[in-house]
């Protein structure tokens, strides 16, 4: 955990408490470590479950690694309703994606990643609503085979923005940084 610049936790009685954190520091100090700053989930994000934490971890560029803690539950019945996810959890994705995009590659520094998103989607959807109205005018308007001309002109655009959102998608997951490098270099 040397290369670790923040440790969130829920463990408010051993690790995320006032004394203990100085302590953790002064002995990380001591033994020629850099402090740790340690916070509570909710004082890193809004918290939208994990992913809200980990969209502002991103931003920040922090590494992260998930140590899993088992959970042990009583009798109790989960008051989770799949409804209710389905209903929040893509529209929160969707706008932590923006938010994150935004904030880490055009206000912090602009990245490759921006414009081979914007250039992707745009020939995408150029491709997609030009094949949907070409298909639409030359199958029930016309009714007849549309030209090869007109296929390659609403595939080519959809091929190559998807190609370059994958490439975007790509770069994205290769500059995330890794809390794994860490561990491989012990």
């Amino acid at each position: 955990m040397a290369e670790v610049n923040l440790l969130v936790s829920w463990n408010f009685r051993h690790i995320v408490h006032y004394d203990k954190i100085r302590r953790f520091n002064a002995v990380n100090l001591e033994q020629g470590y850099k402090s740790l700053t340690i916070y509570s989930p909710r004082e890193v994000a809004r918290y939208f479950f994990e992913n809200e934490m980990l969209i502002q971890l991103n931003i920040m560029a922090a590494r992260v690694m998930d140590r899993p803690i088992p959970s042990v539950y009583g009798n109790e019945a989960s008051s989770l309703r799949i409804v209710d996810i389905l209903r929040y959890y893509p529209s929160g994705l969707i706008r932590g994606f923006f938010h994150r995009t935004y904030h880490r590659y055009i206000l912090r520094d602009f990245s490759i990643i921006v414009p081979l998103y914007l250039a992707g989607f745009s020939m995408f959807m150029f491709g997609v609503v030009f094949g949907v109205y070409n298909w639409y005018y030359f199958s029930v308007v016309v009714q007849q085979a549309a030209p090869a001309g007109t296929i390659l002109l609403a595939v080519l655009p959809l091929i190559l923005g998807f190609q370059m959102l994958i490439q975007g998608l790509l770069i994205d997951i290769l500059q995330s940084p890794r809390a794994d490098s860490v561990l491989k270099r012990r």
